[in-house]
């Protein structure tokens, strides 16, 4: 019996499209899951809070350039017509299948879903198959979570985005890092007449 060796290419990279919370937000989130959750989940570093508007897996680097390049085009031709973006935090869910403990938003505004849709076509138009699971707001607290954990104190963590980015999965021996790549504004209306 022979065995064959899996080459990996380390050209390809993991990513994905997101929002990035300002350090500030990310404290104030990471402030309420210490003060009102009590579980030995494995935390999602304060750093890696984000709000993913779409997984496009592994990409190589002809295909990341591309990405960058269509986003690109689409900015400067102001055909993004998408205001910065305040949302929400206001409740706690449990994904069981992925072991996923989230805030999620429940009255989430249209800009988001415009947005992860805008960045769904891009890859499509990039050539990344994508699943085409339904789209939930959402930033993850914990993983390899085996519970809802109850909590007293309420919710209402606000957030708000001028910018969405493209972000970089890392594996370190630290745990997962990710890194912004490319970021892009989020234009007034007004701004783009």
């Amino acid at each position: 019996m022979t065995f064959e060796l899996k080459q990996i290419d380390i050209n390809m990279m993991r990513l994905f499209f997101g929002l990035n919370p300002k350090i500030i937000q990310k404290q104030k989130i990471d402030l309420w899951h210490r003060q009102n959750l009590n579980h030995d989940f494995a935390n999602v570093a304060v750093d890696n809070f984000h709000i993913t508007l779409s997984f496009l897996g592994l990409v190589d680097a002809k295909t990341y350039d591309n990405l960058v390049l269509t986003i690109d085009r689409v900015q400067v031709g102001t055909l993004l017509a998408i205001e910065p973006v305040k949302l929400t935090l206001d409740n706690l869910g449990f994904w069981k299948r992925p072991k996923i403990l989230y805030l999620g938003v429940k009255d989430c505004p249209q800009q988001v879903y415009d947005l992860a849709n805008f960045c769904h076509r891009v890859a499509i138009q990039n050539s990344i198959a994508l699943n085409n699971r339904q789209y939930v707001p959402h930033l993850t607290l914990c993983r390899k979570a085996k519970y809802l954990p109850p909590f007293n104190k309420s919710i209402d963590i606000e957030l708000s985005f001028d910018s969405f980015c493209l972000y970089q999965s890392i594996s370190t021996e630290q745990g997962v890092k990710y890194k912004v790549l490319n970021q892009w504004p989020l234009l007034p209306i007004e701004n783009l007449r």
